[in-house]
């Protein structure tokens, strides 16, 4: 099968793109601070991930040489626009979290300098620093002193207990003259909790901020869908040597994997390429009853009851266009071609049957895109070559598919 060779270029295409992608990824635009107080334009190594860094790579604009810079050397630093890093000499208590027979009351709170991640920026901020399990938030208001919001879960008397000091500090310290009691009580020690609380905060006081942390969930660049849908297809043979076609329709099931690639050419996720691969069947039984239209050749072979089958493993490539209406919400359109790697494609006529191979095909799609879902509408259209007897008849498919995408990665 020919086509199923443009399904094995096909991925090896989309792994290329998504190769691609990581190795921009690897290397992204942001700057560096130094001893002096001097900002550097460079190209930083990949930091996104959970443990808070000691070490970066980062290649000055215009080299291609690789440096390293410690927290004894670099003040601060950050991916532009979504991700920044402040050194800050604080005091910590790197003690887990957890329930054991050792675990006391008692703080072990001692002096470091760290590279902090700055989640919030504004007249209150957010930091947080995570080393495997150990999760610890820190804040201070303007140039204030930053220190830790502290949280400890303990045992005492074999009861579990918990040090709530960060609600105190937070009232203490980050307090709006609107906010009431029970806004404090409802805080939890995590970061979607705390991101609320500080963005609450410097809207209360009307002072810009920025989500360090909000900016960074946008700009991933990679997206893994997983499809599932329902198949209408239309089929049309159109018979030899007369001006005369048969239609009938049928149902199916489609099921598919997606993976997205964002073109960061813009600020905002506005274009995409794509890759899907899916599998897809349905059945159409076309009951012809209709006698030919006069003048026809009366050698011609017709056909009265059959059935079309169809079971392919498709794989297409396309562009995505997004018209974005906030964080959570965007209409799309998209394009894509398609090459199909038939399981069986034929017309079953009584005892017999003729097989058909598909050609590519073209797609057309609109859809609307909710926070980690996508609903879709697709068109398509493929003409399918004869390449048993009867070669002069012709044959196409059309139809509508409808799919639901769950984004989960």
């Amino acid at each position: 099968m020919k086509n199923i060779k443009f399904i094995m270029l096909f991925l090896a295409f989309l792994l290329f793109i998504a190769n691609q992608a990581f190795s921009q990824k690897t290397f992204e635009r942001g700057y560096i601070i130094d001893e002096s107080g001097i900002k550097k334009d460079c190209l930083i190594k990949n930091i996104y991930k959970t443990d808070n860094p000691t070490i970066i790579e980062y290649k000055l604009i215009g080299s291609t040489e690789v440096k390293t810079g410690s927290v004894a050397e670099i003040a601060e630093f950050g991916i532009t626009d979504t991700l920044k890093y402040v050194r800050s000499i604080v005091k910590i208590d790197k003690n887990e979290d957890g329930l054991n027979d050792k675990l006391q009351a008692g703080l072990h709170l001692v002096k470091d300098t760290l590279f902090l991640n700055q989640l919030i920026e504004g007249k209150a901020n957010l930091y947080r620093y995570s080393l495997g399990s150990l999760n610890r938030f820190f804040f201070n208001i303007e140039s204030d002193t930053i220190k830790q919001l502290i949280y400890k879960r303990y045992l005492e008397n074999g009861k579990e207990k918990k040090n709530l000091t960060y609600i105190q500090q937070l009232i203490a310290k980050v307090n709006c003259k609107s906010f009431r009691y029970d806004r404090f009580q409802n805080i939890k020690y995590n970061t979607n909790s705390l991101l609320n609380f500080f963005e609450d905060y410097n809207k209360c006081e009307s002072e810009e901020y920025i989500n360090f942390h909000s900016k960074l969930k946008r700009r991933k660049l990679i997206k893994m869908y997983a499809r599932a849908g329902i198949n209408v297809s239309q089929n049309e043979l159109k018979r030899a040597q007369v001006r005369y076609f048969d239609k009938g329709t049928g149902v199916g099931l489609k099921l598919g994997y997606e993976i997205e690639v964002v073109i960061p050419i813009t600020k905002k996720d506005i274009f995409s390429v794509f890759g899907e691969v899916s599998y897809y069947q349905f059945k159409i039984k076309m009951e012809d009853d209709t006698p030919l239209p006069p003048r026809t050749n009366p050698i011609v072979r017709t056909y009265s009851n059959y059935t079309f089958i169809h079971k392919t493993l498709e794989g297409a490539v396309g562009l995505r266009a997004y018209l974005l209406l906030n964080q959570n919400n965007a209409f799309f359109i998209d394009t894509s071609l398609a090459g199909n790697g038939e399981i069986q494609s034929e017309i079953v006529i009584g005892n017999s049957s003729t097989r058909y191979n598909f050609d590519y095909s073209r797609i057309f799609g609109v859809g609307y895109k909710h926070k980690k879902f996508l609903f879709q509408s697709k068109y398509y259209y493929k003409e399918i070559p004869r390449i048993e007897q009867n070669g002069d008849d012709n044959q196409n498919v059309s139809g509508f598919v409808f799919t639901v995408a769950y984004h989960f990665f």
